[in-house]
């Protein structure tokens, strides 16, 4: 049987020893997972997932027993990544630049894996190109598979505003994505 997240809380308030640490292994790749998709970049998602789990042991002790852990956890990782983005984009931009001419290796690699590398990019640079707000609708919802409501809490917005920004973030990664799209 499987233990919820729940019941390890409260073990984890009674002292016991490595409820915590499974709370955090069962939801460290989740949230590792999302942060990348957020923020596009492997180190900064690891220093991401860190500082959301930082928060989120720190915060338990106000945790209202209702609350559901993952969507609290999430709602902490929705916070996380648009500080982020927020504060690199007043930085600078740092979008990896295309490369005019391949490396000799892509230009000798097959079309099909040629097409799927530059399909990534392009779906990272589409991700990219969307607001914070915007990209954590979309993840939330298209990409982690959260229902509306949960992904509407964790953005911190109503359901009318999680829809909008759902189908905004649909429409302009359409446009962006349309040469890959069209048969």
């Amino acid at each position: 049987m499987t233990t919820t997240d729940e019941e390890l809380l409260g073990r984890h308030e009674r002292r016991e020893p490595g409820a915590l640490d499974e709370l955090v292994r069962r939801h460290v790749g989740r949230v590792r997972s999302m942060m990348f998709t957020m923020v596009l970049d492997h180190a900064d998602a690891d220093d991401l997932t860190q500082e959301v789990f930082c928060r989120a042991l720190a915060g338990l002790p106000g945790l209202r027993a209702r609350a559901r852990f993952a969507g609290w956890l999430d709602a902490i990782a929705v916070n996380a990544a648009q500080r982020f983005l927020a504060s690199r984009a007043r930085a600078r931009s740092r979008l990896a630049p295309v490369l005019a001419d391949p490396p000799a290796a892509a230009r000798d690699a097959p079309p099909a894996r040629l097409l799927g590398g530059e399909l990534d990019d392009a779906v990272a640079a589409a991700l990219a190109a969307l607001s914070p707000k915007l990209r954590a609708a979309i993840v939330l919802t298209a990409v982690r598979g959260r229902g509306v409501v949960e992904a509407a809490a964790a953005c911190g917005c109503t359901l009318p505003t999680l829809y909008w920004r759902v189908h905004r973030a649909r429409a302009i990664l359409g446009r962006k994505l349309e040469r890959f799209l069209k048969p």
